[in-house]
């Protein structure tokens, strides 16, 4: 039996792949054979049905203390390109959403220096006084443990409280990156570890409520280090 046989009779009996099984796909799999048995597990488990969310993407600041290799977007301060919004400028930016039929708002920013704790708080309380409430997700792991070690001084299971309480409903999934030590040292040296964004996302989870995984894929990864991420992400939740 060959490899994709194998990987085929799993998918069809709802089995997880391995490691190996998924680096074959990612690196060897035939594109139009693989759309294929990824539509056939969708119709088992959802049948015909398609769903999407309408979105609006926003960024309170670019300014950031990191400096990883592969981002375009952060700022340090005084570098031209910087910008900050008020509370009052979100939520601005919130409600023209919802008027245009948005039901999600997500918001991420890079790691403010001095923005303090009561600016995140407040953000989230007046965006979820908007009507109809659009879902809040909100905040990457990275955020989370900036505000937990560096803003609040608190501990993570605190802030998320705190946040939860405020109006979140769910944390983003960026900041993972790619979890292999190695991609990671290349392209984002100094960010918090895999380890610590697990953590983040474990603890969230433990109180039982939603949030994403998101990989950045052709960073000079071969394929395992996605696979792995995907085998941690699980872990998480």
């Amino acid at each position: 039996m060959s490899v994709w046989e194998k990987i085929e009779k799993k998918a069809e009996a709802g089995e997880r792949l391995s490691l190996e099984e998924g680096v074959f796909l990612f690196r060897d799999a035939e594109l139009h054979q693989l759309g294929q048995l990824a539509d056939r597990v969708r119709e088992r488990k959802v049948g015909k049905r398609a769903s999407y969310v309408l979105n609006r993407y926003l960024n309170y600041s670019n300014v950031c203390i990191l400096s990883c290799q592969f981002c375009a977007f952060a700022r340090k301060r005084r570098e031209p390109g910087t910008f900050e919004l008020s509370v009052e400028e979100m939520v601005e930016e919130g409600r023209k959403a919802v008027a245009q039929g948005a039901t999600e708002i997500h918001i991420v920013g890079g790691l403010h220096p001095s923005l303090p704790y009561s600016f995140y708080l407040e953000m989230l309380k007046e965006l979820a006084g908007i009507q109809p409430k659009p879902m809040l997700k909100i905040f990457t792991a990275i955020e989370i443990r900036h505000l937990a070690e560096r803003v609040a001084k608190k501990t993570i299971e605190e802030v998320l409280e705190d946040l939860r309480s405020a109006g979140l409903d769910s944390l983003t999934g960026g900041g993972a990156e790619i979890f292999a030590p190695e991609v990671r040292e290349r392209i984002c040296k100094g960010k918090e570890t895999a380890e610590e964004w697990l953590e983040v996302h474990r603890v969230w989870h433990g109180m039982g409520e939603k949030h994403g995984h998101d990989v950045v894929w052709a960073c000079g990864d071969g394929g395992a280090e996605g696979g792995s991420f995907g085998e941690a992400a699980g872990v998480a939740g």
